[in-house]
């Protein structure tokens, strides 16, 4: 997270840099570059706060945690308990878990067609931010908060 929030005070803005930290016996502390900062004791709390501060997820390379957050995500969607938000997967690390998903866990029906709708496989930066630029503009051009992403899948993938 360090990385996206030193990105983010690299550029002039009137928006705050978030950081949501789990409070764990190694590794986690915040970073220098936030503005916000909020500890968790359990991942649970820390899952659901960023989600309702969420309107894109990027998910870079990672570990455990990182497939921790990816696939609750993805399930908070799918049981509709968040508004749609496109889940983006950045790197060439998704590629073979995309491929799994769409061989073994899809064609085995274990998941629907619809719950793949909204991850999104983009393998540069700047792919990342022209596809969550494009998601903002036409969701400023909406009554509502709730996007189909289908239309996107074409476009992206």
């Amino acid at each position: 997270m360090q990385a996206a929030n030193a990105g983010h005070k690299s550029v002039k803005t009137d928006t705050h840099s978030i950081g949501l930290n789990i409070e764990l016996p190694f590794e986690q502390e915040a970073n220098k570059y936030l503005d916000i900062n909020k500890d968790f004791e359990r991942f649970s709390n820390r899952l659901d706060t960023f989600m309702s501060l969420s309107d894109a997820v990027v998910v870079a390379t990672g570990g455990v945690g990182t497939l921790l957050e990816l696939f609750y995500a993805w399930q908070l969607v799918q049981v509709q308990h968040i508004f749609e938000i496109p889940i983006i997967l950045y790197g060439e690390m998704w590629t073979t878990l995309m491929k799994w998903l769409r061989e073994e866990v899809l064609t085995k029906k274990l998941i629907d067609k619809d719950d793949m709708h909204n991850l999104f496989h983009l393998s540069s930066a700047e792919k990342v931010v022209k596809f969550i630029n494009k998601i903002h503009e036409d969701r400023s051009k909406m009554d509502h908060v709730c996007l189909s992403y289908i239309k996107y899948r074409v476009e992206w993938e």
